[in-house]
């Protein structure tokens, strides 16, 4: 069965909750009108068979003998036991408890041990994907689905892709709201704008302050961009409907170049970070990097000094942290630095951050948009009017043009 079916949930008609994504909820109805990642594909061979949470739903996502994916319920309809613990069986998946059988649209064709079997009465959810960029999108919507979107950008010649994903115990909508949020840039990672801890340490006690970018924010056919005006010029970032965050940077330059010089630029990167709620308190990122031009062939690997500081993982170093239990400081020069960083700010809001106690000034411009974006959409969805139809991203040359 495609998907289509609308599962079980409480109904949801507040248009200004983007937090709760669960079934029958307003955001949640509105995210699985999307493609959706669900997994790396370079993490799911033949045969294999995997659990998969999102936005609060579980799912078994295997790998067919004829190498396609394929999404369905994640429960047997007989005893409720995960399907992923069964085995893949061409294109089909049998439950490990009693050997019931479900093919790749969910339909029970196998029933071993009944005398008289009843499969044509025993169907499950499945849901359409597909594969592109290294990762396996699903769609989780009601009726059809629209149209593959497809990223020209990520799939020239002279291209070279990097996958990767990780979780985050916050909601998905603190993640999202960070990419247009530049200011805490210079403060969170602050060693990326030059100068050690003693030296941000002066800047900081000294006020010093001018060089801050003046954010401003515009809707596009796409999604959201957001102009950073600096001294050394202009620079844009972006948020893809619905939750795609966009970063793109000239090679070698780290996303500092002047926006008036990126255009002229024969080497740069794309990066998009998909945030995909697992439930209402945690995310995962689907995250690919996309390098064209001279730095697809010659990036420079990023060298990490030796640590040899607190050996535990990183999600605990984070908890430590935020019980300060250590500072944040002591682990400027960890490997993961960056991700333990983010962790501390988006975290440190609580799982779900209560907005109606927040105080946001004109540099949260484009938190603010994003906030407008999204109430106007859940709005037009919960009145059943026309949704906006946003276009595939365009090239950097083309978010410049929109942005001049």
């Amino acid at each position: 069965m495609a998907a289509g079916n609308v599962r079980s949930g409480l109904e949801s008609s507040d248009w200004t909750d983007f937090v709760h994504t669960g079934p029958g909820t307003l955001a949640g109805r509105y995210l699985r009108r999307f493609w959706q990642p669900v997994y790396l594909a370079n993490e799911l061979p033949v045969g294999k068979a995997v659990p998969v949470r999102l936005m609060s739903e579980d799912f078994t996502l295997y790998r067919g003998e004829g190498g396609r994916a394929y999404l369905l319920e994640l429960r047997c309809a007989h005893r409720q036991n995960q399907l992923n613990t069964g085995w893949v069986e061409g294109d089909h998946i049998r439950c490990f408890y009693h050997g019931w059988k479900y093919d790749r649209s969910g339909q029970c064709v196998q029933q071993p041990g009944e005398p008289d079997p009843f499969c044509e009465r025993i169907h499950i959810l499945g849901f359409p994907t597909h594969e592109h960029i290294g990762l396996i999108f699903a769609y989780l919507g009601e009726g059809e689905p629209p149209p593959v979107p497809r990223y020209p950008d990520f799939e020239g010649e002279d291209t070279v892709l990097s996958v990767s994903t990780y979780d985050r115990e916050s909601n998905y909508y603190q993640s999202l709201e960070n990419t247009p949020d530049n200011i805490h840039t210079y403060f969170v990672h602050y060693r990326r704008h030059g100068g050690g801890t003693e030296g941000f340490a002066a800047w900081r006690r000294n006020g010093e302050f001018g060089s801050l970018p003046r954010i401003t924010a515009f809707e596009t056919d796409w999604g959201m961009a957001v102009k950073l005006s600096r001294p050394d010029g202009d620079h844009i970032q972006g948020v893809i409907m619905p939750n795609i965050a966009r970063r793109w940077s000239a090679a070698g330059r780290g996303g500092n170049m002047p926006a008036s010089e990126e255009v002229n630029v024969g080497a740069w990167t794309d990066q998009f970070a998909w945030r995909v709620p697992i439930d209402d308190t945690s995310y995962r990122s689907f995250n690919v990097t996309a390098s064209h031009g001279r730095s697809a062939h010659a990036r420079p690997q990023r060298v990490h000094r030796e640590w040899t500081g607190d050996p535990r993982p990183a999600g605990d170093l984070v908890r430590a942290i935020l019980r300060s239990e250590a500072h944040i400081d002591g682990f400027v020069d960890h490997p993961q630095a960056g991700n333990i960083q983010d962790c501390v700010s988006q975290n440190g809001q609580g799982a779900t951050t209560d907005r109606t106690r927040e105080h946001l000034g004109r540099s949260d411009a484009g938190i603010v948009m994003l906030w407008q974006i999204w109430m106007r959409e859940l709005r037009t969805l919960a009145e059943g009017t026309p949704l906006k139809q946003w276009s595939v991203p365009p090239s950097l040359r083309s978010i410049r043009a929109a942005a001049s």
